[in-house]
């Protein structure tokens, strides 16, 4: 099972981190290398000027992260990390660019995990670098390391896609509305999030409230986006075993969404309580899509077994689902809290807090919904226990019949 989270610890020399930096422009590199000086204790970096010399490169010496420049003669570098990608699926991958408003960043997405403007300062490398791999360590096994590492993205439901593009075209577009329909959907509301959060778009705070991402894409560049997911989900959908119902993922995922919004109502971070409860269970689709005959056999697995989904995971991988997306979330650069209570939210007593936190809050808000409504796997013991004496030792034991009672309303209310 997943181990307790560790921060690295500031009184121990971290291992050094492998760079390899791609751009055309020797002046540009001239200048990275000096301003990166500074960090020979964190980092060791070799710069080359073109995608041909970055494989070769690559295939003489091991690197933990590549950043290379979307705009570049001969092999561009949407193409050389598409290679990587496929050849190195371990390695970081970064793309730059000069701003997201461009169809760079959608262009870039399926093969970057995260994306820099250009200039960047050298600190928001440090960032990513830093955060990256708060989660990178978290898996070991290189098998499932190198599944995750070819993920781009991930799959919505056409019908939803549909309903997007048709109200986006309509005259009367509506930004709460293509909020709404967005939330409907885990992959289209990740990939969001993951864009709208990446320095190609230059807001200096995180953004979780789906609205507001929503108005400050702007229409087009949705528009764009649902373009690049209609071709591929429905092929991947279709290839996804029968036990599993993706239309009942999105429902628990979304009543899962409101309950934990209503848990953490008292802390005045509501959107992002929303956005923790929506993406909960992204891992199950990330397993699906990155290790199919991996997870078919947790599937068989489970057809025999009383045990719940995510201990039939362990049995059968030794991780489960909350590792696979707080792990993708992480490497796509997803804010850090998010992406931590996606990762512990089947066992938040291994994320170190002393108080109630966002973690706990979707911990019971799954349990809740797995307990009033259906769950993605057909079969099986779908409810999750909850640990009560965890639950007392955090103060809100008493409060669990009130919030179940609150999710039974809103199976009536609104017909999950």
């Amino acid at each position: 099972m997943i181990p307790q989270f560790q921060k690295p610890n500031a009184t121990q020399a971290p291992e050094r981190k492998r760079l390899l930096i791609v751009d055309d422009e020797p002046m540009l590199l001239e200048g990275l290398q000096g301003r990166m000086r500074r960090y020979r204790h964190l980092w060791l970096t070799h710069f080359v000027t073109s995608g041909q010399e970055a494989l070769e490169e690559m295939a003489n010496n091991s690197y933990d992260m590549i950043i290379a420049d979307v705009y570049m003669p001969g092999m561009d570098g949407i193409e050389l990390l598409s290679i990587i990608r496929e050849k190195f699926p371990n390695v970081v991958r970064i793309a730059v660019s000069g701003t997201g408003k461009d169809n760079a960043s959608l262009r870039a997405a399926p093969v970057a995990h995260q994306f820099l403007a250009k200039p960047f300062e050298i600190d928001q490398l440090v960032e990513i670098v830093d955060n990256t791999y708060l989660f990178v360590t978290m898996i070991e096994h290189v098998h499932f390391r190198e599944a995750l590492g070819r993920i781009g993205k991930l799959p919505p439901m056409p019908k939803i896609t549909s309903q997007l593009q048709d109200e986006i075209s309509s005259s009367s577009v509506n930004a709460k509305r293509v909020a709404d329909i967005v939330k409907m959907d885990i992959a289209l509301t990740t990939q969001i999030l993951r864009l709208v959060n990446s320095p190609f778009f230059g807001f200096r705070r995180k953004i979780l409230d789906i609205q507001q991402a929503v108005a400050l894409l702007g229409y087009d560049f949705l528009r764009q986006l649902v373009l690049t997911f209609e071709i591929e989900s429905t092929f991947k959908i279709a290839s996804y075993p029968t036990i599993f119902s993706l239309e009942r993922l999105q429902q628990h995922s979304r009543l899962t969404a409101f309950i934990t919004k209503e848990i953490f109502k008292e802390y005045n971070r509501p959107e992002e309580a929303f956005a923790a409860g929506l993406l909960h269970d992204i891992g199950i689709l990330i397993s699906l899509s990155a290790m199919p005959q991996d997870y078919s056999n947790v599937v068989e697995y489970l057809k025999t077994t009383n045990k719940t989904l995510y201990e039939a995971e362990y049995d059968e991988l030794g991780l489960c689902h909350a590792e696979f997306g707080g792990y993708l979330l992480g490497l796509w650069g997803v804010p850090i809290p998010l992406s931590l209570s996606v990762c512990y939210h089947h066992q938040p007593w291994n994320l170190p807090h002393d108080t109630f936190d966002l973690v706990d809050a979707v911990y019971l808000a799954d349990a809740i919904a797995l307990e009033v409504a259906a769950a993605p796997f057909k079969g099986g013991l779908e409810a999750v226990p909850l640990d009560m004496n965890y639950l007392e030792h955090l103060g809100v034991k008493d409060r669990v019949a009130g919030w179940i009672e609150f999710a039974k309303n809103l199976l009536v209310n609104q017909g999950y």
